[in-house]
């Protein structure tokens, strides 16, 4: 059975694109804010309400470029600081990173270091699955 969280999600995405509602075969709902749904044609996208955003997901992470990563990364970053309340400056003294560091993170210039990514996860309160492709 629905909840209403999920009947306002498909909702949404139904109204923002109609046409891919149309052909959505399954969804699953890693969160309150998105659906991951795929397609009849088995490709899967993401549909994030907080974000309106509706997006294609990489089939396979292992081969993703070092430019995709990178996007990956600052879209997921963006997406859990922006569910948490966080801004750049707020991350930056938390984690004990520079506020360039956090910045060239957010614009895709620079990918985090393991460690880096740990620290974020543990201020954001997050899995590292939520900040990284796997």
């Amino acid at each position: 059975m629905r909840n209403i969280i999920e009947e306002c999600l498909l909702r949404n995405f139904e109204m923002i694109s109609p046409s891919l509602f149309k052909r959505m075969v399954s969804y699953e709902m890693p969160d309150n804010f998105s659906l991951i749904v795929t397609l009849d044609d088995n490709q899967k996208i993401l549909f994030d309400d907080m974000m309106d955003s509706i997006r294609y997901l990489h089939s396979n992470p292992n081969n993703m470029s070092d430019e995709e990563l990178l996007l990956e990364f600052r879209y997921r970053l963006r997406h859990v600081m922006s569910r948490r309340g966080f801004n750049q400056l707020r991350l930056a003294e938390e984690t004990g990173l520079s506020e360039l560091t956090i910045s060239n993170y957010m614009r895709g210039k620079n990918i985090p270091s393991f460690l880096n990514v740990m620290k974020i996860a543990k201020v954001l309160e997050c899995s590292l699955d939520e900040l990284w492709y796997t």
